[in-house]
């Protein structure tokens, strides 16, 4: 099944079976997680002060107040920001854990009972744009990145969800941080830059973190997808419409697919381990893609 967030309600989609129900959240949503053993979907959002949990098969919704802070609705300009609010769904744990960037803080909540467990600081710079980079589920680590409001990439981070042992890597400074990705297998995560022709990997396997350059041939890169069988990196370039293969391994440029057509601005590509395809969304303006929703 699919959850999608849409205007003041979440989709839920069943293809195998070609049914779908739009459920109302009064409130606006901006990131949704399942805990996929009780089919709860929990949401956040940056316009709300609540969570919200949404039982999909009763069609109800209840709400969980975690914090005194909302922000309006305005002219963003340019690239929209991130929400500052993120939600991951640990299905193994049965819990969902939910991060307010305003604040940096880490909460932990059982869908089930509709209540918040407990919650801690993070160290973690508050407020700018925060990056969901994945989530390891078998080592309970969340991926973050971290950007001042001048979009300044500073920070990359690996959470640990259920105890304290966090690892934060501060990071040279480079701007406009979209593609954003990691590997759970390699405790890794990658970040490239809109503005510089960069890919940054940060390789927590290291105590404290440990930084790698890559050098790519053009700025623009903000979709990533990781082979991990294969132990390559796609990047694909919206300026450019072009898809850059890193070997995560050598850590560098092994291969060069040009001329794909124009790809949308903050977009996403899915990679299929199965039949090794790369599937990448082109066509529509320069701005504003899907910005890894998928």
């Amino acid at each position: 099944a699919f959850f999608v967030i849409g205007n003041h309600c979440l989709h839920f989609i069943q293809p195998e079976v070609g049914t779908a129900k739009t459920i109302p959240t009064v409130e606006q949503y901006e990131t949704v997680a399942v805990e996929e053993s009780s089919g709860l979907a929990v949401l956040a959002g940056r316009e709300s002060k609540d969570l919200a949990v949404v039982d999909p098969a009763a069609r109800r919704v209840d709400r969980i107040r975690w914090t005194d802070w909302v922000e309006a609705p305005g002219n963003l300009n340019a690239t929209p920001p991130p929400p500052l609010r993120k939600v991951v769904a640990d299905s193994g744990l049965g819990q969902v854990f939910a991060v307010d960037g305003r604040t940096s803080t880490l909460f932990v909540i059982d869908p089930v009972a509709r209540k918040i467990g407990r919650q801690r600081p993070l160290t973690l710079a508050a407020g700018g744009r925060w990056h969901y980079a994945g989530y390891n589920e078998s080592a309970h680590a969340l991926y973050l990145v971290t950007e001042t409001v001048a979009r300044v990439v500073t920070e990359a981070a690996r959470i640990d969800a259920t105890g304290t042992a966090d690892q934060v890597f501060h990071l040279p400074g480079l701007t406009e941080g979209v593609g954003i990705t990691s590997s759970a297998p390699r405790d890794e995560i990658y970040i490239a830059y809109d503005n510089d022709p960069t890919v940054h990997v940060v390789d927590f396997k290291k105590a404290g973190g440990e930084l790698a350059t890559v050098a790519l041939p053009a700025f623009g890169n903000d979709a990533a997808v990781v082979d991990e069988a294969g132990g390559r990196l796609y990047l694909s370039s919206w300026a450019y419409g072009e898809v850059d293969v890193v070997d995560l391994t050598a850590r560098r440029l092994v291969r060069r697919f040009e001329n794909l057509g124009i790809a949308p601005h903050m977009f996403s590509m899915a990679w299929n381990p199965a039949t090794r395809a790369l599937y990448i969304p082109l066509g529509a303006t320069a701005v504003n893609g899907s910005f890894g929703a998928g």
